[in-house]
């Protein structure tokens, strides 16, 4: 994905996804689901509504596991899917990732939260350019 190359990654989330289905290893599933959320949600538009989906999958996964970080990490896809649309969404998604990051004491993605928070751009990560 940070290779500029969504289509593979897409593909090779999904195949991950299907093994980790198979073989019934939940919380991998969980971050299969939110990394197929991150795909859809960098590749425009159309895949808004894909990208809603798999991070609310994700999250409910993660919630009924104690996952915290990942909670966290669907919370801030979701509060980003808000700002891409233009809707309101849940408001609560980006204090709630906010709170969580601040808690887990993990300053890369409370940084990134907060700069969202302040309408810094929807981009969490460096295009592939800047790497």
């Amino acid at each position: 994905m940070l290779a500029g190359r969504a289509d593979d990654a897409r593909v090779f989330g999904e195949q991950a996804l299907a093994l980790t289905r198979k073989r019934r290893e939940r919380g991998f599933e969980a971050w299969s689901l939110r990394v197929l959320g991150e795909i859809a949600a960098s590749t425009g538009r159309s895949s808004i509504k894909s990208a809603e989906s798999y991070y609310r999958q994700a999250l409910a996964l993660a919630t009924e596991r104690g996952m915290r970080l990942l909670a966290a990490l669907c919370h801030l896809g979701l509060a980003k899917i808000s700002r891409q649309t233009g809707e309101t969404g849940d408001p609560a998604h980006l204090s709630i990732a906010v709170k969580e990051f601040g808690e887990l004491a993990i300053p890369f993605w409370l940084e990134r939260a907060r700069a969202h928070a302040d309408g810094a751009g929807t981009a969490l990560y460096p295009p592939p350019s800047a790497l």
